[in-house]
């Protein structure tokens, strides 16, 4: 069984996020202004673990960032990843 929070790196932070409760249908916000390094941080890990994620780019409290969804496999967008 995974640790309840895992590190991510990213630019040098330790983002710990935890993968093992999110369940399909559940969503995170990651403040950030590179988002173009954070998708493709966010999206290999995902991939890792064998999730399917979408995302958006978003303002949450005055702060730029990403949420993004797990969703089922079978119901995500190709489109959704970055490239």
């Amino acid at each position: 069984m995974m640790p309840l929070f895992d590190a991510t790196e990213y630019q040098g932070l330790r983002l710990k996020l935890a993968w093992n409760e999110l369940h399909v249908g559940f969503s995170f916000f990651i403040p950030c202004l590179d988002t173009e390094s954070m998708l493709r941080v966010i999206y290999s890990e995902a991939e890792r673990r064998g999730y399917k994620l979408i995302h958006s780019e978003v303002i949450e409290n005055g702060m730029s960032g990403i949420r993004y969804w797990r969703v089922n496999p079978s119901d995500a967008p190709q489109s959704g990843e970055p490239s």
